[in-house]
């Protein structure tokens, strides 16, 4: 470790790690990250809540950056503030998850399709849960919209070698990003909090004309719901999912705006309440659902008009000076 590793000449990749009551999990995630490649990679790591661990944090190939958090923040936020610290000489940025194990070689075959593809604008490894039983669930999501399945299955695909699979969308368990692409998206948007950040970031990217790809040669294993372990962590956790899945809806289709937001308000919220209230399959707590819609009422004079959103997006981005931090330029290892 050094004293302020971000004024190296030149990084491959800069990670951003949020560490959240992460005793259990930063350990191994920072080891395995570390012994996973050769990279010249800086780790930036965000001290976000109740952390006793990080003083001890080895930086045994990796230079680490130790950043408190001024209060305990969502993860888009705490990501955000990370940002701010990321030296314009990175050329990737990595938002990876505490509760990950790397397997050797991912973030070199994530760099390594990035760099060959110039209208790629960020990858993703293949994701497997924490004991690598199984894939991990929110992984398995984003092939929901695809029109493309892989033919043989996830396996299957695994086991391509180092040829690129086109998504709609990547998580931010483990995403990789070009830093240009990233200056000129923009950050996660805090509207978010957490969940559904990385997909607005993703729907961001390819609407500036970059695609997005899964590398199966690339692999991570990932504890889904680390932070989510207490129930009132899990009402939490559903309160923002349902919230924000509609914000993303919403902004998928803009030229639907208000028809959308009236049939969430509507149709959609009495749904999930009389599913809430029989108790079926996958249905929300009765809790997480008033809040959630009573956060989406509050948010309704944004969410209705593309101008006001805009318009509020403009305010972020000025209200953190991203302009100076895009001005930037990546300079060339």
């Amino acid at each position: 470790m050094v004293s302020d590793p971000t004024h190296s000449p030149q990084w491959d990749v800069v990670f951003i790690i949020v560490a959240y009551e992460g005793d259990r999990w930063i350990p191994q995630c920072i080891d395995s990250l570390q012994a996973s490649t050769k990279l010249h990679c800086l780790i930036l790591l965000i001290d976000n809540k109740d952390n006793h661990c990080l003083k001890h944090v080895p930086g045994a190939s990796f230079s680490i950056k130790i950043i408190k958090t001024p209060h305990p923040m969502g993860f888009a936020a705490a990501n955000n503030f990370a940002l701010m610290s990321v030296p314009p000489n990175a050329r990737h940025v990595c938002f990876l998850n505490q509760d990950t194990i790397s397997q050797e070689g991912w973030i070199d075959a994530c760099v390594a399709g990035l760099e060959a593809d110039s209208n790629l604008g960020a990858t993703s490894p293949v994701i497997r849960t924490y004991d690598d039983g199984d894939w991990d669930p929110g992984f398995t999501d984003i092939f929901r919209k695809q029109a493309v399945f892989p033919e043989k299955g996830l396996n299957a695909l695994a086991k391509e070698g180092s040829n690129l699979f086109p998504v709609h969308e990547i998580p931010a368990t483990a995403m990789v990003i070009k830093t240009d692409v990233l200056k000129t998206t923009g950050p996660f948007d805090p509207v978010f909090d957490s969940y559904y950040e990385d997909f607005d970031l993703c729907l961001r990217i390819k609407q500036q004309g970059f695609h997005l790809a899964i590398v199966p040669s690339a692999r991570l294993q990932h504890f889904s719901c680390s932070a989510t372990q207490s129930k009132q962590a899990q009402i939490r956790r559903a309160r923002w999912i349902l919230r924000n899945r509609v914000i993303y809806q919403i902004r998928e289709n803009p030229r639907q705006r208000a028809v959308f937001f009236l049939r969430w308000m509507s149709v959609e919220a009495c749904r999930h309440l009389i599913r809430s209230c029989l108790g079926t399959p996958s249905s929300q707590p009765f809790n997480s659902i008033i809040w959630a819609y009573f956060d989406l009422l509050k948010l309704a004079p944004r969410l209705i008009s593309a101008r006001n959103d805009s318009q509020h997006w403009a305010a972020f981005m000025k209200e953190i000076n991203w302009s100076q931090f895009a001005a930037e330029p990546c300079r060339k290892i």
